[in-house]
């Protein structure tokens, strides 16, 4: 009694089913790990991900499908949901001097990583 699990729903379910065909491939082009970046204080900077093999979706009628998200430190999650060929290119917001944690992995419709 207590806790029991339940299935996902149908819709989930078919959705996985329909995305295990594929095998992704994120990586970070730039910047590269532990770089430094020089811009001036309030410069943007620019993040470049490859991406192969998933695909990023956002329908007029459904919403957000499958998709990309970035993250720098704890700000509000980046959802990318179009790219032109497997070499994204993301505008950036500055940030301040210090350390940065940036973090970018493939995402379900549901946003489950």
């Amino acid at each position: 009694e207590g806790l029991q699990e339940v299935p996902p729903p149908k819709a989930v379910q078919q959705i996985r089913s329909s995305l295990v065909q594929y095998q992704p491939h994120l990586t970070i082009e730039a910047p590269i790990q532990d770089q430094v970046l020089k811009k001036a204080i309030g410069e943007k900077w620019e993040l470049i991900v490859n991406l192969q093999d998933w695909p990023l979706v956002e329908d007029a009628e459904f919403g957000l499908g499958p998709h990309l998200v970035i993250q720098v430190d704890d700000a509000q999650p980046i959802r990318i949901s179009d790219s032109d060929g497997g070499r994204i290119s993301i505008p950036m917001d500055a940030l301040n001097p210090g350390s940065h944690r940036l973090v970018a992995y493939l995402a379900y419709p549901w946003g489950e990583a």
